[in-house]
């Protein structure tokens, strides 16, 4: 069965620990980021945050069997799902559209 991608819903600040452990585990994570301008101490500056704020794109195969372990990784909360015991899956065309809206 080909790889599919999932949703990972992160803990607060928990987005490096997250994809740093799901590098090491082997699985493929994606988090589109984008510029922002934000203030601190009367100085703005431009910094890159996550798009979707607390969530985490992880690609791996249904039939790969330590999938389970996402949830307990460093930083993750859950992955997302609609039926207990089965993670629900993103659209393909929806991922080839952000990858495509993305830089390299």
């Amino acid at each position: 069965m080909a790889d599919r991608w999932y949703v990972a819903q992160l803990k607060p600040n928990g987005f490096g620990a997250a994809q740093a452990n799901l590098t090491r585990q082997g699985f493929e994570s994606f988090c589109p980021m984008r510029l922002t301008r934000v203030r601190h101490a009367r100085q703005m500056r431009d910094v890159l945050r996550p798009v979707f704020q607390g969530y985490l794109f992880v690609k791996f195969g249904a039939d790969r069997g330590d999938w389970r372990a996402i949830n307990s990784t460093l930083g993750i909360a859950r992955l997302i799902s609609f039926e207990p015991g089965q993670p629900a899956p993103v659209p393909e065309d929806l991922m080839a559209g952000l990858k495509a809206r993305c830089d390299a």
